[in-house]
């Protein structure tokens, strides 16, 4: 009951106190009253709980154009991977999610269009060594033939029949060549091989694999075991992360800012003190009738494999100039009744509360876009004890 009436009071409070504190954030030094909005700690006090101050300094920052969206995979580093000849799925390797290598076999597909090749291939095989056991016979009839007539054993006519025989043969073998680099390239195509691989596989297989040429991350799957498919079909995504593009979404009255090759740092709400350097990339073409505002594609670098297609961003364009603000540590704002403030501190002991306006966050800091002079001495360290001493006090005065 008592930890119930102490809340209560405290709420009460600290909303009178930013009630009051509200008209005074520009007050002079030492100007502040007594009042609830400050309380003194004693200089030993500070450093025994680690209390430390630091001026607010003016920063250098670039003049940005700032833009919401999201992150969507980068369609340059993504495969959508299809089949070449119809056939029925009978294994699937890979799943959504899954971390794949190039040339990684996903899935197995049955289809009688590869017991063709296979046998379209074996023939030729065959049918290449028929021709060269033929092409080896007449030439060593030609050869004879040759001999004899040098000699005179041989007519005329039966070394001219040889040689026609010997020339005919060699012209069946380069048919018979062509006929195997024909069938070698269909049926390594099927098995998505190297033409010259084939002699090293079981040619006898009965299903042609279904494999991604890149790198990546399974983004998407379409068949399971059973699955007929057809030329064309799109049977699995797979998509590189090491870069992505976001979406942003830029207001009308700013896209004349807005140029292809622009810096742009990335921020997302799962990393909010990281920035992800990357660049404008396009520009949408049309402008969206009911947000008013034009599509902009960012590259979005991914080296550490941080970011996730879908998480929602903010994009800020760098256009060129900068500005001067009063930056401060995060940990140096605290919430007070759900607003946000910081202590500044008159003399050596005195700490006024101060609600403040945010602006920009960057790497850490964060904008004081109100209520703060350049040149105050705002507390960084131990910021949360002094807010931690204030609630305890103004209990008490309650």
């Amino acid at each position: 009951m008592k930890r119930a009436i102490a809340a209560v009071l405290t709420a009460g409070a600290l909303a009178a106190v930013l009630a009051c504190s509200r008209d005074m954030p520009t007050a002079p030094q030492g100007a502040a009253g007594a009042g609830i909005a400050q309380i003194t700690i004693a200089p030993s006090s500070q450093r025994a709980a680690g209390i430390t101050v630091v001026p607010a300094a003016l920063r250098s920052v670039p003049v940005v154009v700032s833009a919401p969206g999201s992150l969507t995979v980068n369609e340059q580093r993504t495969e959508h991977i299809g089949v070449l000849f119809p056939g029925t799925v009978t294994k699937v390797f890979a799943n959504v999610g899954d971390s794949v290598r190039a040339g990684q076999v996903l899935a197995l597909v049955h289809s009688h269009d590869l017991h063709d090749a296979v046998a379209a291939y074996q023939s030729a095989l065959a049918e290449v060594e028929r021709c060269r056991r033929q092409l080896a016979y007449t030439r060593t009839v030609r050869d004879r033939y040759r001999r004899l007539y040098a000699i005179q054993y041989a007519s005329r006519e039966e070394t001219e029949r040889s040689e026609l025989q010997y020339q005919n043969a060699l012209a069946e073998q380069e048919k018979a060549a062509a006929a195997l680099r024909a069938a070698q390239a269909h049926l390594a195509g099927m098995l998505q091989v190297p033409e010259r691989g084939l002699e090293r596989l079981n040619v006898d297989a009965d299903a042609m694999p279904i494999k991604t040429p890149r790198a990546g991350v399974v983004i998407a799957r379409m068949v399971t075991p059973g699955t007929a498919v057809q030329p064309g079909q799109e049977t699995f995504s797979v998509s590189d992360f090491s870069s992505l593009w976001m979406i942003a979404a830029v207001n009308e009255a700013d896209i004349h800012q807005v140029r292809v090759g622009l810096a742009a740092s990335v921020r997302v709400r799962a990393y909010p003190d990281t920035v992800f350097n990357g660049w404008v990339d396009q520009l949408g073409p049309r402008l969206d009738p009911t947000t008013r505002t034009l599509s902009v594609r960012v590259v979005v670098p991914n080296s550490e494999g941080l970011l996730r297609p879908n998480m929602f961003a903010t994009a800020e364009i760098a256009k060129g100039g900068s500005r001067e603000a009063i930056f401060v540590h995060q940990v140096a704002v605290q919430d007070l009744n759900g607003n946000p403030v910081v202590f500044v501190r008159h003399g050596d002991a005195t700490f006024e509360v101060r609600p403040v306006g945010l602006g920009e966050r960057r790497g850490g800091l964060v904008e004081i876009s109100a209520g703060v002079r350049p040149g105050e001495s705002v507390v960084d360290g131990g910021a949360f004890v002094v807010k931690s001493q204030f609630l305890t006090r103004t209990l008490s005065q309650d």
